[in-house]
Protein backbone atom coordinates (compact mmCIF):
# COMPACT_ATOMS: atom_id res chain seq x y z
CA UNK A 1 0.00 0.00 0.00
CA UNK A 2 2.94 2.35 0.48
CA UNK A 3 3.26 2.84 -3.28
CA UNK A 4 -0.38 3.77 -3.80
CA UNK A 5 -0.84 7.31 -5.10
CA UNK A 6 -2.14 9.33 -2.16
CA UNK A 7 -4.57 12.20 -1.78
CA UNK A 8 -2.78 15.52 -1.37
CA UNK A 9 -3.87 19.18 -1.01
CA UNK A 10 -4.96 20.96 -4.19
CA UNK A 11 -1.89 23.25 -4.14
CA UNK A 12 0.53 20.36 -3.63
CA UNK A 13 3.76 20.07 -5.63
CA UNK A 14 5.84 16.87 -5.68
CA UNK A 15 9.11 18.57 -6.64
CA UNK A 16 10.48 19.34 -3.13
CA UNK A 17 10.41 15.58 -2.47
CA UNK A 18 12.21 14.54 -5.66
CA UNK A 19 13.86 17.54 -7.35
CA UNK A 20 16.78 19.91 -7.00
CA UNK A 21 18.07 22.65 -9.29
CA UNK A 22 21.61 23.97 -9.46
CA UNK A 23 21.71 27.53 -10.78
CA UNK A 24 24.43 28.81 -13.08
CA UNK A 25 26.14 30.54 -10.15
CA UNK A 26 25.89 27.42 -7.99
CA UNK A 27 22.87 28.51 -5.94
CA UNK A 28 20.21 25.91 -5.16
CA UNK A 29 16.42 25.81 -5.57
CA UNK A 30 13.76 23.09 -5.80
CA UNK A 31 13.11 23.93 -9.47
CA UNK A 32 13.68 26.55 -12.15
CA UNK A 33 10.39 28.35 -11.41
CA UNK A 34 11.06 28.84 -7.71
CA UNK A 35 12.16 32.46 -7.24
CA UNK A 36 14.03 32.23 -3.91
CA UNK A 37 17.41 30.58 -3.39
CA UNK A 38 17.33 28.18 -0.46
CA UNK A 39 19.30 28.98 2.66
CA UNK A 40 20.93 27.22 5.60
CA UNK A 41 20.18 27.65 9.30
CA UNK A 42 22.28 30.87 9.30
CA UNK A 43 20.16 32.31 6.48
CA UNK A 44 23.05 32.01 4.05
CA UNK A 45 22.39 30.78 0.52
CA UNK A 46 23.61 27.30 -0.31
CA UNK A 47 26.28 27.54 -2.99
CA UNK A 48 27.67 24.51 -4.79
CA UNK A 49 31.05 26.19 -5.10
CA UNK A 50 31.59 24.94 -1.55
CA UNK A 51 28.38 23.32 -0.28
CA UNK A 52 27.14 19.84 -1.12
CA UNK A 53 23.93 18.72 -2.77
CA UNK A 54 23.11 16.61 0.25
CA UNK A 55 23.43 19.50 2.69
CA UNK A 56 20.90 21.49 0.68
CA UNK A 57 18.61 18.50 0.19
CA UNK A 58 18.52 17.70 3.91
CA UNK A 59 18.25 21.31 5.05
CA UNK A 60 15.62 22.77 7.36
CA UNK A 61 14.54 25.00 4.46
CA UNK A 62 13.61 22.00 2.33
CA UNK A 63 11.82 20.33 5.24
CA UNK A 64 9.78 23.47 5.92
CA UNK A 65 8.88 23.82 2.25
CA UNK A 66 7.63 20.24 2.13
CA UNK A 67 5.51 20.85 5.21
CA UNK A 68 3.99 23.97 3.67
CA UNK A 69 2.76 21.91 0.73
CA UNK A 70 1.39 19.21 3.02
CA UNK A 71 -0.47 21.94 4.91
CA UNK A 72 -2.16 23.10 1.71
CA UNK A 73 -0.26 26.40 1.66
CA UNK A 74 1.05 28.26 -1.38
CA UNK A 75 4.73 29.05 -0.72
CA UNK A 76 5.73 32.53 -1.90
CA UNK A 77 8.73 31.13 -3.76
CA UNK A 78 6.25 29.43 -6.10
CA UNK A 79 4.55 32.69 -7.16
CA UNK A 80 5.41 32.18 -10.83
CA UNK A 81 3.39 28.98 -10.97
CA UNK A 82 0.50 30.59 -9.10
CA UNK A 83 0.46 33.49 -11.58
CA UNK A 84 0.53 31.17 -14.57
CA UNK A 85 -2.28 29.04 -13.18
CA UNK A 86 -4.34 32.19 -12.54
CA UNK A 87 -4.08 33.00 -16.27
CA UNK A 88 -5.19 29.50 -17.26
CA UNK A 89 -1.76 28.12 -18.09
CA UNK A 90 -0.66 24.63 -17.21
CA UNK A 91 2.18 25.46 -14.86
CA UNK A 92 5.33 23.47 -14.21
CA UNK A 93 3.80 22.38 -10.91
CA UNK A 94 0.82 20.85 -12.70
CA UNK A 95 2.93 19.29 -15.46
CA UNK A 96 5.42 17.74 -13.05
CA UNK A 97 2.72 16.47 -10.68
CA UNK A 98 1.38 14.56 -13.68
CA UNK A 99 4.80 13.42 -14.93
CA UNK A 100 5.91 12.22 -11.50
CA UNK A 101 2.53 11.05 -10.27
CA UNK A 102 4.04 7.69 -9.39
CA UNK A 103 6.03 9.44 -6.65
CA UNK A 104 3.03 11.04 -4.93
CA UNK A 105 2.98 8.24 -2.40
CA UNK A 106 3.37 7.92 1.33
CA UNK A 107 6.69 6.22 0.77
CA UNK A 108 8.10 9.27 -1.05
CA UNK A 109 6.59 11.70 1.46
CA UNK A 110 8.25 9.79 4.29
CA UNK A 111 11.55 9.25 2.48
CA UNK A 112 12.36 12.02 -0.03
CA UNK A 113 14.93 11.05 -2.63
CA UNK A 114 16.42 13.00 -5.53
CA UNK A 115 14.98 11.60 -8.74
CA UNK A 116 15.09 14.70 -10.92
CA UNK A 117 17.96 17.17 -11.37
CA UNK A 118 17.85 20.49 -13.21
CA UNK A 119 21.51 21.30 -13.86
CA UNK A 120 22.71 24.71 -14.97
CA UNK A 121 26.41 23.96 -14.96
CA UNK A 122 27.86 27.45 -14.99
CA UNK A 123 27.27 30.38 -17.34
CA UNK A 124 29.56 29.51 -20.24
CA UNK A 125 27.79 30.64 -23.40
CA UNK A 126 28.57 32.00 -26.85
CA UNK A 127 25.53 34.30 -27.15
CA UNK A 128 24.36 37.44 -25.36
CA UNK A 129 20.60 37.21 -25.74
CA UNK A 130 18.56 40.34 -25.06
CA UNK A 131 16.54 38.70 -22.29
CA UNK A 132 19.65 37.27 -20.59
CA UNK A 133 22.65 38.67 -18.73
CA UNK A 134 25.94 37.80 -17.06
CA UNK A 135 24.16 35.52 -14.58
CA UNK A 136 23.59 32.96 -17.34
CA UNK A 137 25.99 33.96 -20.11
CA UNK A 138 29.73 34.57 -19.97
CA UNK A 139 29.46 36.23 -23.40
CA UNK A 140 27.55 39.07 -21.74
CA UNK A 141 30.39 40.03 -19.38
CA UNK A 142 32.37 42.45 -21.60
CA UNK A 143 29.25 44.32 -22.74
CA UNK A 144 27.87 44.62 -19.21
CA UNK A 145 31.21 45.94 -18.00
CA UNK A 146 30.94 48.63 -20.68
CA UNK A 147 27.57 49.75 -19.28
CA UNK A 148 28.92 49.64 -15.73
CA UNK A 149 31.78 51.98 -16.68
CA UNK A 150 29.29 54.38 -18.27
CA UNK A 151 27.25 54.34 -15.05
CA UNK A 152 30.29 54.56 -12.75
CA UNK A 153 29.38 51.23 -11.20
CA UNK A 154 31.81 48.61 -9.98
CA UNK A 155 29.98 45.28 -10.17
CA UNK A 156 31.76 41.95 -10.43
CA UNK A 157 30.81 39.85 -13.45
CA UNK A 158 32.51 36.47 -13.69
CA UNK A 159 32.38 33.20 -15.54
CA UNK A 160 30.84 30.76 -13.10
CA UNK A 161 33.18 27.78 -13.30
CA UNK A 162 32.27 25.98 -10.08
CA UNK A 163 31.46 22.72 -11.96
CA UNK A 164 35.08 22.69 -13.13
CA UNK A 165 36.55 23.16 -9.65
CA UNK A 166 34.18 21.35 -7.25
CA UNK A 167 35.06 17.67 -7.62
CA UNK A 168 32.78 16.75 -4.70
CA UNK A 169 29.78 17.84 -6.80
CA UNK A 170 30.54 15.27 -9.49
CA UNK A 171 31.18 12.56 -6.90
CA UNK A 172 27.76 13.26 -5.39
CA UNK A 173 26.16 13.08 -8.82
CA UNK A 174 27.71 9.70 -9.45
CA UNK A 175 26.17 8.43 -6.21
CA UNK A 176 22.73 9.68 -7.27
CA UNK A 177 22.78 8.18 -10.76
CA UNK A 178 21.68 4.59 -9.92
CA UNK A 179 18.21 5.79 -8.84
CA UNK A 180 17.94 9.00 -10.89
CA UNK A 181 15.09 9.24 -13.41
CA UNK A 182 15.49 12.56 -15.21
CA UNK A 183 18.05 15.32 -15.85
CA UNK A 184 17.48 18.76 -17.34
CA UNK A 185 20.55 20.44 -18.83
CA UNK A 186 20.08 24.14 -19.48
CA UNK A 187 22.40 27.08 -19.57
CA UNK A 188 24.59 28.80 -20.18
CA UNK A 189 24.83 26.74 -23.31
CA UNK A 190 24.92 23.09 -22.19
CA UNK A 191 26.50 21.78 -25.40
CA UNK A 192 29.62 23.82 -24.53
CA UNK A 193 30.03 22.07 -21.16
CA UNK A 194 32.28 19.05 -21.68
CA UNK A 195 31.77 17.81 -18.11
CA UNK A 196 28.12 16.98 -18.71
CA UNK A 197 29.02 14.78 -21.68
CA UNK A 198 31.57 13.01 -19.48
CA UNK A 199 28.81 12.43 -16.92
CA UNK A 200 26.59 10.93 -19.61
CA UNK A 201 29.38 8.64 -20.80
CA UNK A 202 29.76 7.47 -17.20
CA UNK A 203 26.02 6.68 -17.15
CA UNK A 204 26.41 4.63 -20.32
CA UNK A 205 29.45 2.75 -19.01
CA UNK A 206 27.73 1.89 -15.72
CA UNK A 207 24.46 0.84 -17.34
CA UNK A 208 22.40 3.66 -15.79
CA UNK A 209 21.53 5.41 -19.05
CA UNK A 210 18.67 3.09 -19.99
CA UNK A 211 16.72 4.26 -16.92
CA UNK A 212 17.33 8.01 -17.28
CA UNK A 213 15.60 10.56 -19.46
CA UNK A 214 17.48 13.74 -20.37
CA UNK A 215 16.32 17.12 -21.60
CA UNK A 216 18.21 20.05 -23.09
CA UNK A 217 17.55 23.68 -23.87
CA UNK A 218 20.10 24.73 -26.49
CA UNK A 219 20.67 27.98 -28.38
CA UNK A 220 20.82 26.47 -31.89
CA UNK A 221 24.50 27.19 -32.51
CA UNK A 222 26.15 23.89 -31.54
CA UNK A 223 26.21 20.50 -33.27
CA UNK A 224 27.35 17.81 -30.75
CA UNK A 225 27.76 15.01 -33.28
CA UNK A 226 29.43 12.54 -30.91
CA UNK A 227 26.59 12.81 -28.40
CA UNK A 228 24.00 12.52 -31.14
CA UNK A 229 25.55 9.41 -32.61
CA UNK A 230 27.22 7.64 -29.67
CA UNK A 231 25.89 8.81 -26.30
CA UNK A 232 22.23 9.81 -26.42
CA UNK A 233 20.97 6.60 -28.11
CA UNK A 234 21.74 4.72 -24.88
CA UNK A 235 19.35 6.81 -22.75
CA UNK A 236 15.74 6.04 -21.97
CA UNK A 237 14.67 9.25 -23.69
CA UNK A 238 16.28 12.42 -25.00
CA UNK A 239 14.39 15.66 -25.61
CA UNK A 240 16.18 18.64 -27.17
CA UNK A 241 14.39 21.98 -27.15
CA UNK A 242 15.80 24.80 -29.24
CA UNK A 243 15.54 28.29 -27.76
CA UNK A 244 14.25 30.16 -30.79
CA UNK A 245 12.29 33.34 -30.06
CA UNK A 246 11.79 34.81 -33.51
CA UNK A 247 12.29 34.40 -37.24
CA UNK A 248 15.11 35.78 -39.38
CA UNK A 249 16.39 39.19 -38.27
CA UNK A 250 14.16 39.11 -35.19
CA UNK A 251 15.87 35.89 -34.06
CA UNK A 252 19.30 37.41 -34.67
CA UNK A 253 18.39 40.59 -32.77
CA UNK A 254 17.13 38.68 -29.73
CA UNK A 255 19.91 36.07 -29.67
CA UNK A 256 22.96 38.04 -30.78
CA UNK A 257 25.29 37.04 -32.47
CA UNK A 258 23.53 33.83 -33.57
CA UNK A 259 22.71 33.51 -37.28
CA UNK A 260 19.29 32.42 -38.50
CA UNK A 261 20.65 30.32 -41.36
CA UNK A 262 22.91 28.33 -39.03
CA UNK A 263 20.13 27.86 -36.47
CA UNK A 264 17.69 26.42 -39.00
CA UNK A 265 20.35 24.15 -40.49
CA UNK A 266 21.19 22.71 -37.07
CA UNK A 267 17.51 22.38 -36.19
CA UNK A 268 16.93 20.44 -39.41
CA UNK A 269 19.81 18.06 -38.66
CA UNK A 270 18.34 17.30 -35.24
CA UNK A 271 14.85 16.99 -36.69
CA UNK A 272 16.11 14.40 -39.19
CA UNK A 273 17.25 12.22 -36.27
CA UNK A 274 13.89 12.18 -34.49
CA UNK A 275 12.54 8.88 -33.19
CA UNK A 276 10.32 7.58 -30.43
CA UNK A 277 13.30 7.84 -28.08
CA UNK A 278 14.73 11.12 -29.44
CA UNK A 279 12.45 14.14 -29.69
CA UNK A 280 13.10 17.68 -30.90
CA UNK A 281 11.11 20.86 -30.45
CA UNK A 282 11.26 24.61 -29.96
CA UNK A 283 10.99 26.42 -26.64
CA UNK A 284 9.65 29.83 -27.66
CA UNK A 285 9.98 32.20 -24.69
CA UNK A 286 7.26 34.84 -24.86
CA UNK A 287 8.60 38.28 -23.94
CA UNK A 288 8.14 41.92 -24.93
CA UNK A 289 10.02 41.48 -28.21
CA UNK A 290 7.99 38.61 -29.64
CA UNK A 291 4.49 38.48 -28.10
CA UNK A 292 3.08 40.52 -31.01
CA UNK A 293 4.49 38.01 -33.49
CA UNK A 294 3.21 34.74 -32.01
CA UNK A 295 0.95 33.99 -35.03
CA UNK A 296 3.79 34.43 -37.53
CA UNK A 297 6.13 32.27 -35.51
CA UNK A 298 3.67 29.42 -35.03
CA UNK A 299 2.88 29.48 -38.76
CA UNK A 300 6.60 29.24 -39.59
CA UNK A 301 7.15 26.39 -37.10
CA UNK A 302 4.22 24.45 -38.55
CA UNK A 303 5.66 24.80 -42.05
CA UNK A 304 9.08 23.69 -40.77
CA UNK A 305 7.46 20.66 -39.16
CA UNK A 306 8.51 21.12 -35.55
CA UNK A 307 6.44 21.47 -32.40
CA UNK A 308 6.53 24.58 -30.21
CA UNK A 309 6.30 24.96 -26.45
CA UNK A 310 5.22 28.49 -25.55
CA UNK A 311 7.27 29.42 -22.52
CA UNK A 312 6.51 32.42 -20.32
CA UNK A 313 9.27 34.86 -19.37
CA UNK A 314 8.86 36.10 -15.79
CA UNK A 315 12.15 37.91 -15.20
CA UNK A 316 13.69 40.43 -15.87
CA UNK A 317 10.56 42.49 -15.29
CA UNK A 318 11.34 44.91 -18.12
CA UNK A 319 11.10 42.04 -20.64
CA UNK A 320 7.98 40.53 -19.04
CA UNK A 321 4.94 41.21 -21.26
CA UNK A 322 3.05 42.55 -18.24
CA UNK A 323 5.14 45.75 -18.45
CA UNK A 324 3.82 46.70 -21.91
CA UNK A 325 1.82 49.95 -22.18
CA UNK A 326 -1.95 49.45 -22.01
CA UNK A 327 -2.43 50.72 -25.56
CA UNK A 328 -0.10 47.96 -26.80
CA UNK A 329 -1.76 45.32 -24.62
CA UNK A 330 -5.12 46.22 -26.15
CA UNK A 331 -3.79 45.89 -29.69
CA UNK A 332 -1.95 42.65 -28.97
CA UNK A 333 -4.94 41.16 -27.16
CA UNK A 334 -7.17 41.90 -30.14
CA UNK A 335 -4.58 40.46 -32.52
CA UNK A 336 -4.22 37.19 -30.60
CA UNK A 337 -7.71 36.62 -29.18
CA UNK A 338 -9.01 34.45 -32.01
CA UNK A 339 -5.88 32.36 -32.55
CA UNK A 340 -6.61 28.67 -33.01
CA UNK A 341 -3.95 27.63 -30.48
CA UNK A 342 -5.74 27.70 -27.08
CA UNK A 343 -2.46 28.34 -25.24
CA UNK A 344 -2.17 31.74 -26.90
CA UNK A 345 -5.13 33.06 -24.91
CA UNK A 346 -3.36 32.28 -21.65
CA UNK A 347 -0.66 34.80 -22.59
CA UNK A 348 -3.32 37.45 -23.18
CA UNK A 349 -4.71 36.78 -19.71
CA UNK A 350 -1.25 36.73 -18.16
CA UNK A 351 -0.23 39.96 -19.93
CA UNK A 352 -3.29 41.76 -18.58
CA UNK A 353 -2.91 40.59 -14.96
CA UNK A 354 -0.70 43.59 -14.13
CA UNK A 355 -1.66 47.05 -15.34
CA UNK A 356 1.07 49.06 -13.57
CA UNK A 357 4.22 48.36 -15.54
CA UNK A 358 5.27 51.93 -16.34
CA UNK A 359 8.59 51.85 -14.47
CA UNK A 360 9.61 48.54 -16.07
CA UNK A 361 8.47 49.71 -19.51
CA UNK A 362 10.65 52.82 -19.23
CA UNK A 363 13.53 50.57 -18.24
CA UNK A 364 12.85 48.51 -21.37
CA UNK A 365 13.02 51.71 -23.44
CA UNK A 366 16.31 52.89 -21.94
CA UNK A 367 18.05 49.51 -22.04
CA UNK A 368 16.89 48.76 -25.58
CA UNK A 369 18.24 52.11 -26.76
CA UNK A 370 21.60 51.56 -25.04
CA UNK A 371 22.03 48.05 -26.39
CA UNK A 372 20.98 49.10 -29.88
CA UNK A 373 23.69 51.77 -29.81
CA UNK A 374 26.35 49.36 -28.54
CA UNK A 375 25.46 46.60 -31.00
CA UNK A 376 24.57 48.83 -33.95
CA UNK A 377 21.03 47.42 -34.08
CA UNK A 378 17.63 49.09 -34.30
CA UNK A 379 14.57 47.90 -32.44
CA UNK A 380 12.03 49.93 -34.42
CA UNK A 381 13.22 48.68 -37.82
CA UNK A 382 13.52 45.04 -36.66
CA UNK A 383 10.10 45.04 -34.98
CA UNK A 384 8.22 47.79 -36.88
CA UNK A 385 4.70 46.59 -36.06
CA UNK A 386 5.52 46.23 -32.36
CA UNK A 387 7.22 49.62 -32.32
CA UNK A 388 4.07 51.17 -33.75
CA UNK A 389 1.78 49.30 -31.35
CA UNK A 390 3.79 50.45 -28.33
CA UNK A 391 4.38 53.99 -29.70
CA UNK A 392 8.05 53.30 -29.08
CA UNK A 393 9.33 56.22 -31.14
CA UNK A 394 7.27 58.68 -29.10
CA UNK A 395 8.87 57.42 -25.89
CA UNK A 396 12.34 57.82 -27.39
CA UNK A 397 11.50 61.34 -28.63
CA UNK A 398 10.16 62.42 -25.25
CA UNK A 399 13.08 61.10 -23.19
Amino acid sequence: MLNTVMQVPKSFCILPWISLESGAAGLVKPCCMYNINITNENNQEFNLKTDTLNSAWNSEYYRNLRQQFLNGEKPKGCSRCWKEEASGKTSKRIRDNARFKHHITQDTIDRPQIKYLDLKLGNICNLKCRICGTHSSSKWIAEQQHYDREDNKDHEHIRHNWPETNKTFWQELEQLLPTLEYIDFTGGEPFLIKEQFELLKFCVDKGYAKNIGIHYNTNATQMPTDALENIWPHFKSVDVQFSIDGIGSQFEYQRHPAKWKTATEILQKFKDKQSKQFTVGICHTINVFNVYYIPEFLKWAESFGVGVYLNNLHYPNHYNIQCLPQIAKNKISKRLENHSNPNVKTFIDYMNQDTDGYYDWMKFISWTERKDKFRNETFSSTFPELAEATEYRAYIKNK
